[in-house]
């Protein structure tokens, strides 16, 4: 019994932040983003580095946006 009182109080304050955090991200017109989104956008980039990687004997590599439009 003596546990479980600052265990809910921790659990509280970790929820309190995060609600704070979500409110103050959506006011600066950020959104959350699930882990889809994120895995897609980790596979893109990877996917660009490779060819970069790939291509950049011979070039810069700088501009590799036409792999993305292209993929669209």
């Amino acid at each position: 019994m003596i546990l479980v009182v600052p265990a809910a109080l921790v659990l509280l304050g970790f929820l309190a932040f995060g609600l704070l955090s979500d409110r103050r991200t959506r006011r600066r017109g950020g959104r959350s983003r699930d882990s889809r989104s994120m895995e897609v956008d980790a596979r893109e980039i990877r996917r660009d580095l490779r060819a970069w990687k790939r291509g950049s004997l011979g070039s810069s590599g700088a501009d590799i946006s036409w792999m993305k439009a292209r993929r669209r």
